[in-house]
């Protein structure tokens, strides 16, 4: 069924690949382009959903030794949150663009390490670099992203 759903994104964003080379317009090729970015969150969202397990998530090993060699971006995270689903794609996108790690946890199935993190409420984006938390977002705002990528230009200064 992954492998199904894997195909039917890749169908989705190769028909949106055409529609924005063909279009001559440059705001509906911006328009195309944000609709290829939303669907590949919403194949990581429907990927997710089909083999989701309760891992324990290795704070150590995946974000602070991670951090060492390059930026990590921690991104609490809830399915059911509606900005959580609307900052996805962004952090997909910015961390692409920068060159950074992305770590999605999510906050209920990980409580007590979102407690040690003093996370209240989601989505909450964290920025580790060299073992240490750098930056920290509460919520989604209009610049939240911008601050995002503003923080990690600084970091790699």
């Amino acid at each position: 069924m992954v492998t199904e759903i894997k195909q039917m994104y890749a169908d989705i964003a190769d028909k949106l690949n055409d529609l924005r080379s063909a279009s001559s317009s440059g705001e509906q090729k911006r328009q195309l382009s944000v609709a290829i970015t939303e669907a590949q969150g919403a194949k990581m969202w429907a990927i997710q959903g089909l083999t989701w397990k309760d891992p324990v998530f290795d704070f150590e090993g995946n974000v602070l030794m991670r951090s060492e060699i390059k930026p990590v971006l921690v991104d609490f995270y809830s399915e059911t949150c509606a900005p959580c689903k609307v900052i996805l794609p962004q952090l997909l996108k910015l961390s692409a663009e920068k060159n950074v790690e992305l770590e999605k946890i999510h906050s209920m199935n990980n409580q007590e390490l979102a407690r040690e993190h003093g996370v209240r409420g989601v989505p909450h984006v964290m920025l580790y670099y060299k073992g240490k938390k750098v930056a920290e977002w509460r919520g989604y705002g209009e610049s939240t992203i911008e601050d995002i990528a503003k923080a990690i230009d600084e970091i790699k200064r």
